[in-house]
């Protein structure tokens, strides 16, 4: 009986506060992973509903019950009620907590235990939902067979109880010793079994003890009647005794004789008996020694597979919730699903050893593709404001940890830093790039050498400087301080003019001609203003403060954004109100396109919207989760950045409004600027950080031709080219590096496929025929010129061999056919049962693969057209590939599989399993590799000797063809647009690990590492490459005590 549960998994009921079913779904699902039976009551717990008997049902048939403790569930009445019911049926509790409980008093009945932290604890070094996890799991898997055994011995005891305590139900026999043995064993840290299964065990032993009273009774009267019995036969035997006395007396004077004369050889014997026994007993002694030694040793293996096997066990759990979670966050924020896949992936470099999961290798490589950070540069405060030099090699910013930096914009090195004597609010370059200026809270504007980061000149002032323009010519610059606007020189800081407003200025910005120059105040005007004189050119009104201002780069308009809800627009040479931009809160942002035609517009209203400027009609609405802070026009006015508190800077396509790319922050985002050539956004952001993001495609993508989503699709062998066969009865040949036209191949009617031979010098196709349903011809690649044209059947594929001798085709007519190219005079024929989608020839051009409808790929021999190997799949096969080295075939087909066999012996050896039918395939050229094309659009990398999924490329649009660059480090796309992507190929899963690490602009926060039950340490590399947030002196300390062993506190910001 005590083995009846061996096989099965350990019960774990969880106590939790239903408030907390996101957290307790991952506790389960690890556990799950981990080999145990979590139970949860989903329920809930109704008025009027008996839940307490379906709960306490759950309880008693749990092995063991874990508390999350969360401040919830520290307040649940429910989840006090599980615990004493847990104590009345003497499970054993395991508290873990989940959240951080702040000020919330702790249940009295779980005080006493020892917690278990599952989320990054800083007071409990190596807390963490990993290690956690794994603490967990290690308390779980102790005693595990006294807790079944409990749990067994809980269900009889309680079903005795409940039957009215019949006799029959006890224990009986060897299972009362057992019962003894286990009541004896209680382990010291589990709670006591109930009263009710020791009282079970005491009942089952007294009622054997009765039964067994009664069985010796019976027993004494057997062996009385047996005693009467062996009397009798004794006085008979005692007759025969009297007759021989006389015989055993002679026996006996002869024993007496034989003794004495053998005394001596008995003593030697008996020495010799002692000697051998004291030998037998040294080498029993000796042997049970080894034995022992050998089974401690066994035992040591065990644990330390057990520990092993526990730590791998853990790992892969973990590794599963972070590629699930990086999943999710990939689309709106690639970094952090980077760094997220990172921590679950093994990593030979940095030392770290765990199981290689498919889902994060997969998760890791997707979002590697769509990173866009390209640099992080910290400062110790908040970040206030961004601009690159107007020859975009510098960013220079400003920052409350009162300096300005100035930072190479390629490369994120810090060039040189200005210091100030209060928080930095503004920064600008000159338009010549030589001058750097800076606007602080200690009221003094600072010019400095652009190049050197030398001061040049200081300009105090009677209040914080808020805002500072160039003149377009660079002579000029204005400052914004209080109600005051100066105009001064920036050779000798001289003031020019002083400008009044009945209000503190916001903002300044020199018209494009550089006459006027427009501010924005809280008096509830902008004013136009004459730079050479001073003299007020124009008042404009609002109903509130007036927060921003901006000229038409063509000088004829002017818009403001004010507090009153609305963005104005206003003829610049009459001061007359052109357009009304309305919008439902504060606008605190406003700018122009580079056109003059297009104003967008920043609000509190959590959106930034576009208008026409003339007309004020609104042209787009780009939304945001939270208050939109900033906007830029990209210099080609195309597209549009913003920087909002939402954490979030986006870039949306001026028109359309459509959202380009989403910039990830850690916390809101201040402002935004464009490079000059467009390709960089830098943002200003509250952690402490500027980022710098590339919005040039991450891949390289070229525009081949409309209508692709119909075209056929062929590769040359060496990729240089790509081929397209359209309805348009044109084929066309496209240069992969430029997406550049090669040459267009005339035909007379629709062309249906398309292929290249080996050395890219010919091309064949197959067109709708005049008289039969295709016609096949071989074309010079570079002039179009006819060599040889073959009427055929309808056809579906065609291929050259390597030598380039032979031409196969794959037809609607359940055959493919080999011709000779030069000749096309048919060599073969091979027969199917049904259509053939497609042939290839293997590497040496011996043999030739096809796909067909009846299920089949087959193998046949070149040269005498025998078959040589037939293939099979549950559907169609649409699709085959043969390895470089020609050692493998890869199948694809309708049954959602692509399979690779032996050539030699046409064994399977690995099967890819897909959501859609896999219609087409590729190997690299390494053969490491392989490509397949499900009929989702999407294209999938496996490691061809281990079948695990490494890649798997996006469809938006679907893919329609792709191919492995010479070299096997770029796979070749062609999508349904017509775009051809050039997309990187990692051979390994340290190659990928390695490139990911080299593009983490920064790590995980240790509130991330806290949020997704990290440990609270971060990455070595991390520390070692100075990465934000780990990048002070501090953490560098840190770093070397890690490298020398030890275990160093981590520092606090």
């Amino acid at each position: 009986m005590s083995g009846e549960r061996q096989d099965e998994r350990l019960r774990v009921f969880i106590s939790y506060s239903r408030r907390d079913t996101e957290i307790i779904d991952q506790l389960a699902a690890a556990l799950d992973a981990a080999g145990f039976e979590p139970q949860l009551d989903r329920h809930g717990t109704s008025a009027g509903e008996a839940w307490e008997a379906r709960l306490s049902e759950m309880i008693a048939q749990a092995d063991t019950v874990i508390f999350a403790l969360t401040p919830d569930a520290a307040t649940s009445k429910v989840c006090e009620w599980e615990v004493d019911e847990a104590q009345r049926l003497g499970k054993r509790l395991i508290p873990i907590v989940a959240r951080p409980l702040g000020g919330t008093a702790v249940p009295a009945k779980l005080s006493r235990l020892d917690y278990t932290f599952f989320y990054a604890e800083p007071s409990v070094p190596g807390s963490g939902f990993g290690e956690g996890l794994r603490k967990l799991v290690a308390a779980l898997r102790v005693d595990v067979e006294w807790l079944r055994e409990a749990t067994r011995y809980g269900g009889l005891a309680r079903r005795w109880e409940e039957g009215g305590a019949p006799t029959n139900r006890l224990l009986s026999g060897a299972d009362i010793e057992l019962a003894k043995a286990w009541l004896a064993k209680t382990p010291r840290d589990v709670p006591p079994p109930p009263e009710v299964v020791q009282r079970f065990i005491r009942d089952s032993e007294a009622h054997e003890a009765e039964r067994l009273a009664a069985e010796a009774a019976q027993a004494a009267q057997l062996r009385d009647a047996e005693l009467s019995s062996a009397n009798a036969r004794l006085d008979a035997a005692r007759q025969v005794q009297r007759r021989t006395r006389i015989a055993l007396i002679v026996v006996s004077v002869l024993a007496v004789v034989a003794l004495g004369a053998g005394a001596s050889a008995l003593w030697q014997w008996r020495e010799a008996v002692a000697a051998a026994t004291e030998a037998a007993r040294q080498k029993a002694e000796a042997e049970r020694q080894q034995a022992e030694a050998v089974r401690q040793a066994a035992v040591a293996n065990r644990r330390e597979r057990e520990t092993a096997e526990l730590r791998r066990s853990t790992q892969v759990t973990e590794s599963g919730l972070l590629s699930r979670a990086a999943t999710s966050l990939v689309g709106n924020d690639p970094v952090t699903a980077m760094l997220l896949a990172l921590e679950g992936m093994p990593d030979a470099s940095s030392g770290i050893d765990r199981p290689l999961v498919s889902e994060t290798h997969v998760a890791l490589a997707r979002a590697i593709r769509l990173v866009r950070e390209r640099f992080v540069a910290p400062h110790d405060g908040d970040v206030r404001a961004v601009a690159f030099s107007p020859d975009g090699q510098l960013l220079a910013t400003a920052s409350a940890d009162k300096t300005a930096r100035i930072i190479d914009a390629a490369t994120g090195k810090e060039l040189v830093r200005l210091a100030h004597d209060g928080r930095v609010t503004a920064v600008a370059f000159s338009p010549d790039g030589r001058l750097l200026a800076t606007a602080s809270a200690d009221k003094k504007v600072r010019i400095f050498n652009a190049a050197m980061g030398k001061e040049q000149t200081r300009l105090a002032h009677d209040n914080e400087v808020k805002a500072l323009a160039f003149s377009p010519d660079s002579r000029l610059l204005a400052t914004a301080s209080g109600e005051t606007v100066l105009i001064l020189d920036v050779v000798t800081g001289r003031e020019q003019v002083r400008l009044a407003h009945g209000g503190g200025v916001d903002a300044v910005s020199f018209s494009p001609d550089g006459r006027l120059l427009a501010t924005a105040s809280s008096d509830r005007t902008a004013r136009l203003f004459e730079v050479a004189t001073g003299e007020e050119q124009a008042r404009l009104a609002h109903d509130d403060w007036v927060r921003a201002v901006a000229f038409s780069l063509d000088g004829r308009l002017v818009a403001t954004g004010s507090n009153d809800n609305t963005a104005r627009v206003f003829d610049v040479a009459t001061g007359k109100e052109q357009a009304r931009l309305v919008h439902d809160s504060w606008v605190m942002a406003i700018a122009f396109s580079p056109d003059s035609r297009l104003v967008a517009t920043a609000s509190l209203d959590k959106t930034a919207r576009v208008f026409d400027a003339a007309s004020g009609k609104e042209q787009a609405r780009l939304t945001h989760e939270s208050q939109v802070n900033a906007i830029a026009f990209s210099p080609r006015g195309r597209i549009v950045a913003t920087a909002s508190l939402d954490k979030t800077a986006r870039v949306f396509d001026a028109v359309t409004g459509r959202e380009l790319v989403r910039l990830a922050h850690d916390s809101g985002v201040g402002a935004v600027a464009f490079s000059p050539d467009g390709r960089l956004v830098a943002t200003a952001v509250g952690d402490r950080t500027a980022r710098v993001f590339d919005l040039a495609p991450a891949l390289m993508q070229v525009r081949l031709a409309n209508g692709a989503d119909k075209a056929a699709i062929a590769f040359s062998l060496d990729g240089r080219f790509v081929a397209m066969a359209f309805a348009d009865r044109t084929a066309r040949i496209f240069d992969t590096a430029t997406g550049r036209e090669q040459a267009r191949l005339a035909h007379q009617s629709a062309v249906r496929t398309i292929a290249f031979s080996a050395d890219g010098r010919l091309v064949a196709t197959a067109s709708d025929g005049e008289t039969v349903g295709a016609t096949v011809r071989i074309l010079d690649a570079a002039t179009g010129k006819e060599q040889v044209r073959l009427e055929h059947n309808w056809v579906n594929a065609i291929a050259f061999s390597p030598d380039g001798r032979f031409m196969a085709t794959a037809s609607e007519d359940r055959t493919a056919r080999i011709f000779d190219a030069a000749t096309g005079k048919e060599q073969a024929r091979l027969e199917h049962r049904d259509w053939v989608r497609a042939v290839a020839f293997s590497p040496d051009g011996r043999l030739l693969a096809t796909a067909s409808g009846d299920r089949t790929a087959r193998v046949f021999d070149v040269a005498t057209g025998k078959e040589q190997a037939r293939l099979t799949h549950g559907d169609a096969v649409v699709a085959v590939a043969f390895s470089p080295d020609g050692r493998l075939l890869a199948t694809g087909s309708f049954d959602k599989t692509a399979r690779i066999f032996e050539v030699a012996t046409s064994k399977e050896l690995a099967r890819l399993t897909h959501d859609w039918e896999v219609v087409t395939l590729a190997f690299s050229p390494d053969g490491r590799l392989l490509a397949t094309g499900p009929d989702d659009g999407t294209a999938r990398i496996y490691d061809v000797a281990t079948g695990r999924e490494q890649a798997r490329l996006p469809h938006d649009p679907w893919i329609r063809k792709f191919a492995f660059d010479p070299d096997g480090k770029n796979l070749a796309t062609v999508a349904a647009n017509g775009v051809m992507s050039l997309w990187p190929v990692f051979a390994d899963a340290q190659s990928l690990v390695d490139a990911a690490k080299a593009k983490a602009a920064h790590c995980l926060t240790p509130a991330q590492r806290q949020a997704y039950f990290l440990i609270p340490a971060p990455p070595l590399w991390c520390v070692e490459r100075r990465l934000w947030p780990y990048y002070s002196d501090a953490w560098q300390a840190w770093l070397v005590e890690r490298k020398a062993g030890r275990d160093p506190p981590l520092p606090q910001r």
